[in-house]
């Protein structure tokens, strides 16, 4: 009986080393570790619109109208990239009598980016898993949304 009892105990205990194992693991690819760093360039060279303007809401408010979204199209986005997203818009559109901009370039798709030119302005985002975590549904459901696009649609853009 002993013999079972130790056997058991070893058992626990390698069990028990198992799990802290995995919660250490779980908890460092949570909190710490970087997936991907996503990072978007400002460009420092300013391009005039020519459309006169009072603030930089209106401009603001232009850029939404010309690109069809809004402002409620990004409440479905997670947090930190909605954050980041209104970052970057505030350094590149803005109002001086007449509606100003900057180009903006980023990573997102390529693997080589090197960095900033020299004087533009870096924003970066760290996606670690918590990140990740918070992106999921988002990141789901826009997947779902193009599955569906590309179902009826044959690829093309064109409705079947």
């Amino acid at each position: 009986m002993n013999n079972k009892a130790g056997i058991l105990k070893i058992f626990g205990i390698i069990f028990l080393i198992l799990i802290i194992i995995i919660g250490a693991t779980i908890f460092y690819f949570y909190q710490f570790h970087i997936f991907k760093e996503m990072k978007m360039c400002v460009s420092n060279q300013e391009q005039n619109s020519n459309i006169s303007c009072t603030n930089n809401q209106e401009c603001i408010d232009l850029f939404f109208n010309i690109s069809n979204t809004s402002i409620q199209d990004l409440e479905e986005t997670p947090e930190n990239l909605r954050n980041m997203y209104f970052e970057v818009l505030n350094e590149t559109i803005y109002c001086n009598n007449t509606c100003i901009y900057k180009d903006i370039y980023d990573n997102f798709n390529n693997e080589f980016f090197i960095g900033c030119s020299s004087g533009d302005k870096e924003f970066s985002l760290k996606i670690r898993g918590k990140e990740l975590w918070q992106m999921k549904d988002y990141l789901f459901e826009e997947a779902s949304n193009y599955a569906n696009y590309a179902n009826y649609t044959n690829y093309t853009g064109e409705y079947l």
